[in-house]
């Protein structure tokens, strides 16, 4: 086995050891650098902020590093609690802790492709005693519901894949059906809808009931999917 080395991330008073095998600590050295370099002096995160925004720095650029600075969060500040356990237990607002979440998770995919991801089996399927489970949803009567779905692929998007783009694309194209097309006169391209939100129909449109329920159900079940990959 070979040697570890310590790379450490300094900004301000804040300071990130992550350790890395000696093999690859130069390469480390330099992406902390640029990313430093990448970073405004004004910036004055916490330190679960700078270790997440440096998964997802070196993610492109390098997985070995990613990986490293991955299995360092979790080992500084997962290793009791699930992610989205620890950033409430941070005390971190809105944007702080969506900026984490989509460090973390950016180096997901990744992380599962080499064994490295954390990993549980749900009561469902470990616990004799759970015979049923349930999820109870309804219309909430509010029209940022696609606010919701752009937070989630923004910050679960590789989690995600192609599910957005595949589901928006049957939804729309059962949308057309003659039966029931009438009912869409605005469309319900909900895929250009997050990509584009000047794009999106007004609220009226988007509350009622044939757009409202599909929608929903679309966002749901992306909820869905990233709870059964996390937890």
């Amino acid at each position: 086995m070979g040697s570890t080395s310590v790379l450490r991330i300094k900004r301000h008073l804040v300071a990130v050891d992550i350790p890395v095998s000696a093999i690859h600590l130069p390469q480390g050295e330099n992406l902390v650098k640029s990313f430093l370099e990448s970073t405004p002096d004004s910036d004055t995160k916490t330190a679960i902020e700078v270790h997440a925004d440096f998964i997802r720095y070196c993610v492109p650029q390098s997985p070995d590093i990613a990986l490293a600075a991955f299995a360092a969060f979790n080992g500084s500040f997962c290793a009791r609690n699930n992610i989205h356990v620890v950033v409430q237990e941070h005390s971190l607002d809105a944007n702080q802790a969506k900026g984490v979440l989509r460090g973390y998770f950016s180096a997901w995919n990744v992380a599962s492709a080499r064994g490295a991801a954390p990993s549980s089996v749900p009561a469902l399927f470990s616990d004799p005693s759970v015979s049923m489970m349930a999820i109870f949803g309804g219309q909430g009567g509010m029209d940022s519901y696609l606010d919701e779905a752009r937070d989630l692929v923004d910050v679960y998007g590789l989690l995600l894949a192609d599910y957005p783009a595949k589901m928006s694309a049957f939804l729309q194209r059962e949308s057309q059906d003659p039966r029931i097309s009438r009912c869409y006169a605005k469309g319900l391209d909900i895929a250009r809808w997050l990509a584009s939100p000047e794009s999106q129909p007004d609220p009226e449109y988007l509350l009622t009931v044939p757009v409202s329920i599909p929608a929903v159900g679309f966002i749901q079940l992306m909820q869905v999917m990233i709870a059964f990959k996390t937890l």
